[in-house]
């Protein structure tokens, strides 16, 4: 995007060729483009909005989205996380999200240790946003 700039050049010589300033104006085209982002709380729900994991507690409920991170399921709570843990079996770590909805067993390359199962790669998701949880979600298309 285009800003208005102003330059103004002056000299304290006193000469009156120095002593005149000396201004350029650049200003943006009427027609700027507008942001393609709606504002939050006012998004369609064909088109979700990429989002960072840590950013989803700021989305207003209803916000369809969709976000990157490393699944891990727990004893059948869903999560999607910013990281794995170095442990065995891994567990979910820094920003952690719950997910509602997902079939878990649709995602490629699952893995398995008791009750927990985990991707060693991060997936995208999409969803709705209610209450800083990822709602009716599903595989985004890779």
């Amino acid at each position: 995007m285009l800003v208005a700039i102003a330059l103004g050049v002056t000299s304290s010589c006193g000469s009156a060729a120095e002593d005149d300033a000396t201004t350029a104006t650049v200003t943006a085209p009427s027609s700027a483009p507008a942001d393609t982002e709606a504002p939050v709380g006012q998004r369609n729900e064909e088109a979700p909005v990429t989002v960072e994991l840590g950013a989803i507690e700021e989305q207003a409920d209803g916000d369809a989205i969709e976000v990157t991170g490393y699944l891990v399921e727990d004893t059948g709570m869903v999560l999607l996380a910013e990281f794995l843990a170095e442990s065995f079996p891994p567990q979910a770590a820094g920003v952690v999200v719950g997910v509602d909805g997902l079939d878990v067993d649709a995602v490629d390359e699952l893995q398995a240790e008791g009750p927990i199962r985990w991707v060693n790669e991060p997936i995208t998701i999409r969803g709705t946003v209610e209450g800083g949880r990822l709602v009716n979600a599903e595989l985004a298309d890779n």
